[in-house]
Order: C-alpha cells, then structure tokens, then sequence
C-alpha cells in the first residue's frame, strides 16, 4: 500500500510563490484554474504571511566596527575580550547592547563570562531593563 505524500510544487506554484515573496500580488491571469491541492494553498499561505523581505545586493550590511574600532573599544572596557585576548560584542550604545544579547546563542566563547559583561555595560548604560529575565546574576540561566 502506498502512503500519501504531498505533491511537488508545480512550476506555476513556484512562480506564484516567489511572487508573493517578492511582495506582488496574484491576479486572477497568474491564478490556476486547476484543483490545486489544499495543502498547496495552504503552504503559500503561510509563506505570504511570513514572507521575509532580503535586502538587494547594494544594500547589503557592513559591519558597523572595524577590527581596528572594536580593539580600541576593547580597551576602553566597551567590549568582550576573550580568553585569547581579542576583543569581540562592542557595546557603546543600546543598539550594541540589544545585538550581543541576541548573540549570545550564537558566540563558541564562554556564554558565562559573555552575558555577565553585557549585564555589566547594560549596568552601565542604565538600560538594565533589557536584560532577559532568565539570566541569573552570577551569569548562568534559568
């Protein structure tokens, strides 16, 4: 017996999609008259209402510091140093700070000893109501 598995997107499915991603609309010329299986319907649904704008090549993101930036806010107090003695996550605004508190899953360096100096700079800044209310004063998490 055969098991039901949903059905490749046609190629109209496709294009309809990447037109609802791109933000267009369908009109009823790029809607097909064929039995579309619900499923269908219901995917491209889901994939208009989270459809993620991704910015054109000539708006692509710089990195808002240098390396060279970065080293000399280390030295300042302003950023991470790591074990290896290389500054990373500088925080001199709140915009810095709300960036290293959603980097914080990302980072391979000790998480411990990284949220502890965002709680620090966060102390700081005075903005200490952004920290997550799962993060525990000796830096672990609840």
């Amino acid at each position: 017996m055969r098991t039901w598995r949903p059905p490749d997107f046609t190629s109209r499915a496709r294009q309809e999609y990447e037109l609802l991603a791109a933000g267009g609309r369908l009109s009823t010329v790029t809607r097909s008259p064929r039995n579309w299986y619900a499923g269908e319907r219901a995917w491209l649904a889901r994939q208009r209402d989270r459809a993620v704008v991704l910015p054109r090549p000539s708006e692509s993101r710089t990195a808002k510091y240098t390396q060279a930036q970065v080293d000399q806010l280390g030295a300042q107090g302003k950023a991470f140093k790591h074990t290896d003695g290389t500054f990373a996550f500088p925080i001199a605004d709140e915009q810095d700070l709300q960036n290293a508190i959603r980097a914080v899953g990302r980072t391979k360096a000790n998480r411990v000893m990284l949220r502890l100096y965002i709680m620090r700079r966060a102390r700081e800044l005075g903005r200490s109501s952004l920290i997550p209310p799962g993060w525990r004063r000796d830096g672990t998490t609840s």
